[in-house]
């Protein structure tokens, strides 16, 4: 096994400091995988916290005490953990999650020491736990299961699915913050939709967003030929599909995707969390009619839901917000492109209300589109959403004639003008000057004040 030149620098320091010194974990799974690893987890037979001063001090890194036991050292691109062994490295590797991390190599020896048949399990690209204990002892790694199966293209073991399903009641006692960082790992890979029906299959999902418990009540129907959970999840592989083929502006839209939009989640991402939540207000909208069943509101409840598991699960503000327009906007594309009314005034009216979620927007709408081909829908249909999301794009995108309108007036000048006070008024007045501009009628401030006097004519009457 090729070892990077810096760990035998650091098991130099160990001898020095009469440490004997093992990797452990994630890191060898890794190199023997082939993959890349940005975190290297040293189990230390000796002082852990008197060797990672003396590494960080002599690779000029950052020490990060993180008990009285264990520190880490951050370099760039790089991380590495130092933990003091308490018993032997055999019982710390008895305490581990699954037996593909529960492998250590012995740098004064050479040796790998495998006493799970990790090795055995690397090969045949399986993901086993070490006992039951593994997870009741840590809860979280029911969720971490699932993630090292999408990351890795492994496969859990029938014996360790049945594990999960025993015991996925105790993921409600973990913390928020970590759950979110499974899921939003899950969330990072090209295609995690397979994942999400794994987690519900598990009882994962289902937990984490109670929500979904009704979704596989409501069956297909004219448009969907799957039932309603099967479609938000068909929608997320769709999305996937889409991204990798998007057939206009491809740069600017896959730049676009990975924008970081807090906490180190990308659009991707919550764009992903979108597919999946944008039909949850259809279980309590659902009426059944003589001719069809209808869902008329489906998108505004839907808001107050993702809205509440956006909070539980400690999104940021912006997060919500973002999920909350995807969620409110997913069928207005489908309205304009059926109704063949794609003018620059309506393309105009979505900047305006979706600013940076647009893009996200119409491609939510198509895969939502591409994820329902029941006996109603027509090739006819998804070839007009098609070219529609690429009228609204390439009107969108297009340098030469911007879609935002320049700040002709502002919001206190409109309440000096015509004695107003702040309040919701000011913002429709200035929507209705943005119009103004858009339909050329609006060039100049004059033209801004004498449309706005005109707005305000009946409202004073």
């Amino acid at each position: 096994m090729n070892l990077p030149k810096l760990i035998f620098s650091i098991q130099s320091k160990a001898q020095s400091k009469k440490a004997t010194l093992f990797i452990v974990g994630g890191f060898l799974r890794d190199k023997l995988l082939n993959r890349e690893s940005k975190d290297i987890d040293f189990a230390v037979l000796g002082d852990s916290i008197a060797l990672a001063r003396k590494v960080a001090d002599g690779l000029k890194g950052a020490y990060v005490g993180l008990d009285e036991t264990t520190a880490r050292v951050v370099l760039p691109n790089l991380q590495l953990d130092f933990a003091k062994i308490t018993e032997s490295i055999e019982k710390d590797l008895q305490r581990r999650d699954f037996t593909i991390n529960a492998l250590a190599l012995n740098l004064s020896t050479g040796e790998i020491i495998d006493l799970f048949s990790g090795l055995d399990d690397i090969k045949s690209r399986t993901i086993k736990v070490i006992s039951e204990n593994s997870i009741t002892d840590d809860p979280l790694r029911l969720l971490r299961a699932v993630r090292l199966s999408c990351v890795l293209g492994f496969k859990i073991e029938p014996k360790t699915a049945a594990l999960i399903k025993k015991h996925f009641g105790l993921l409600k006692d973990v913390a928020s913050e970590r759950v979110n960082y499974e899921l939003f790992e899950i969330l990072k890979i090209d295609r995690c939709a397979e994942y999400l029906k794994l987690l519900y299959d598990l009882g994962l999902l289902s937990l984490l967003f109670p929500e979904m418990k009704s979704l596989p009540e409501i069956g297909p129907d004219g448009y969907h030929h799957l039932n309603l959970l099967d479609h938000s999840i068909e929608t997320v592989r769709q999305l996937e599909i889409l991204v990798e083929e998007i057939p206009i502006f491809p740069d600017k839209i896959k730049e676009y995707l990975a924008q970081d939009i807090a906490a180190g989640h990308s659009r991707l991402q919550i764009l992903k969390l979108a597919c999946l939540f944008h039909d949850l207000g259809k279980p309590e909208t659902m009426k059944i009619g003589e001719d069809k069943t209808s869902f008329i509101g489906h998108e505004m409840v839907g808001v107050k839901l993702v809205s509440k598991i956006g909070t539980r699960i400690r999104l940021s503000g912006k997060e919500i917000a973002s999920l909350k327009r995807l969620v409110a906007n997913h069928m207005r594309i489908g309205t304009l492109i059926q109704g063949r009314i794609i003018t620059r005034k309506a393309i105009f009216r979505l900047v305006r209300d979706l600013e940076d979620d647009l893009i996200a927007v119409l491609l939510l709408s198509l895969a939502d589109r591409l994820s329902a081909v029941g006996q109603a829908t027509t090739e006819e249909d998804i070839k007009q959403h098609r070219e529609g999301l690429k009228a609204i794009l390439t009107e969108y995108i297009k340098p030469e004639q911007p879609l935002k309108p320049p700040k002709i007036v502002t919001g206190d000048e409109i309440m000096e003008r015509f004695g107003l006070e702040s309040g919701p008024l000011i913002g429709e007045i200035l929507s209705v000057i943005s119009e103004g501009w858009i339909d050329e009628k609006v060039k100049g401030k004059e033209d801004a004040f004498i449309l706005a006097e005109e707005f305000l004519k009946p409202i004073k009457n």
